[in-house]
Parts: structure tokens; C-alpha cells; sequence
């Protein structure tokens, strides 16, 4: 099977090495289909529960940091350019609505095109034309809300997960605040963030967070 087309779609907020790692797959399946460009639709939701920051800033962390890292280890993707579209961008009354962004994206495609959708669990259904492959996420299971309710937790634990990809301090920081702004993550979630750090940092004692 040869695809013309291959995409995700995902809120990223913030983007995790998870997300990283599943754009990492979209660069090899671009390879191995002869492709110069992958696509990346971002939700624009922002809220105090799920999503602390902006569409812009997501795509800012991507762009400036998570694809040059990928792209620095993975030499054959060099060439391949991954454009961002934000949901907000394609339909300014109803930003979060994505199916304005997919038609956007499909938009000139000849009969019989197949394309490939990648995703870490988000199922959609497409017609016939999209193949779905899952990627697995246990290979890198940070996932955006064990990454927030790390960010609840400690500021140092969530710079140290960011440290690998070259994010500074000050931006770290900018994330730490977003996620703070939100509401509490639930008991099971601080609970896996908790067992998280202390299996990363067994000699570190974690005390409850302070309420800003």
C-alpha cells in the first residue's frame, strides 16, 4: 500500500515524549512511502481541566524543539517538513471543531489517494480511503495527563522530563504555571505521578504540593 497523505490529530497539551515518539513514527512511515511532508492537527481547546496552553505555544514546543530533536536522530528525515494546522484556523466560530481542519487537509485529493492516519488513541471514523494504525503508547507511556498532574506535583520533575529535548527553564516554567493554573488532577492521577518520580528519583522523598 502506497499513501499520499499521512496525518495525525491530537490535543498535545502539552506535548509529551509520547507525542514525540508518535511523531517520530510518522517521519518513518513518510520514509518508507516516499512522502516530503506530514501533518499535524491541533486541537485549539484551551481550558482548566485538560488543556493549559494555547494552540500556539504547542505548536511553538514542536516546531522549536520536539521535531528538531526527532529529526537530529533520525538522519533520513531531513528533508521531510511537517506542517502544523491549528483547529482554530479553519473555523473561527467553532475553534475546537476539527472536521473543518481535516476538510482543509483533504482538500484536492484525486479518487483512489489512500492516506494513513497515525494516532496514539484518538478513532475517528473516516471513509474507506484512511488507514488507522495505533501506535502503541506503552513504547513511551508519558502521556499528557500523567505529564500534568507531574507538573502539579514538581516543577523539577517536569524540567527534568523536558531537560532531553532542550526546552530552557523559563519555558519549562511557562508550562508549570499553565498546568498550576488548572484545577487539581484527581487522587489517581497524583498517584501515578508520584510513583512515576520515585521510580525516576527513588532517593527523593515527595511532599504534598503547596497551593499557590
Amino acid at each position: 500500500m502506497v499513501y499520499r497523505l499521512i496525518f495525525t490529530i491530537a490535543r498535545m497539551n502539552p506535548p509529551t515524549p509520547g507525542h514525540f515518539e508518535l511523531i517520530r513514527k510518522m517521519f518513518e512511515e513518510a520514509i518508507l512511502h516516499n512522502l516530503k511532508k506530514i501533518h499535524i492537527i491541533l486541537s485549539s481547546k484551551r481550558d482548566n481541566i485538560k488543556n493549559p496552553l494555547y494552540a500556539e505555544e504547542k505548536k511553538y514546543i514542536l516546531e522549536k524543539y520536539g521535531i528538531p530533536w526527532i529529526k537530529s536522530r533520525l538522519k533520513s528525515a531531513q528533508d521531510i517538513e511537517v506542517e502544523i494546522l491549528m483547529s482554530h484556523e479553519y473555523n473561527r466560530y467553532h475553534p475546537n471543531d476539527i472536521w473543518s481542519t481535516i476538510r482543509h487537509l483533504f482538500k484536492g485529493r484525486t479518487k483512489g489517494d489512500k492516506v494513513l492516519f497515525i494516532t496514539g488513541d484518538t478513532m475517528i471514523p473516516f471513509d474507506k480511503s484512511v488507514d488507522i494504525l495505533l501506535y502503541d503508547r506503552k513504547k513511551n507511556p508519558i502521556s499528557g495527563t500523567l505529564l500534568r498532574s507531574i507538573g502539579w506535583l514538581s516543577l523539577p520533575s517536569l524540567s527534568s522530563i523536558y531537560q532531553p529535548f532542550g526546552l530552557s527553564q523559563k519555558e519549562v516554567y511557562v508550562i508549570y504555571r499553565s498546568i498550576r493554573s488548572m484545577n487539581p488532577p484527581t487522587e489517581e492521577n497524583l498517584k501515578a505521578a508520584i510513583e512515576f518520580i520515585r521510580e525516576r528519583y527513588p532517593l527523593r522523598k515527595i511532599c504534598s504540593p503547596r497551593q499557590n
